[in-house]
């Protein structure tokens, strides 16, 4: 989960070990920081916009790896305030 700053908020046990980050660690990242190749300016955009989005981008690991990931994306809000949430896979190889 990521707040319109795109700054972590919320992160699952599946989602560190497959970006190889401790849950401290990612709490403290945008989401630029783990997708430099996606822009995810524009892609926040699409998702308010759209109120939904899917598709896949590449995450980068802590390790400098790259990981393809198919996702869903949506807009949502806890107690008024706004929210990005999506889930996301590892692209079936």
């Amino acid at each position: 989960v990521v707040g319109y700053d795109l700054r972590y908020v919320a992160v699952s046990r599946s989602a560190c070990e497959l970006l190889g980050y401790e849950r401290e660690e990612l709490l403290g990242l945008t989401a630029r920081d783990v997708m430099p190749d996606v822009d995810v300016d524009e892609l926040l955009l699409q998702v308010i916009r759209d109120r939904r989005r899917n598709g896949q981008w590449t995450f980068l690991r802590k390790d400098g790896e790259p990981v393809e990931v198919e996702f869903r994306a949506s807009e949502t809000s806890v107690a008024g305030m706004p929210f990005l949430v999506s889930a996301c896979w590892p692209v079936a190889g």
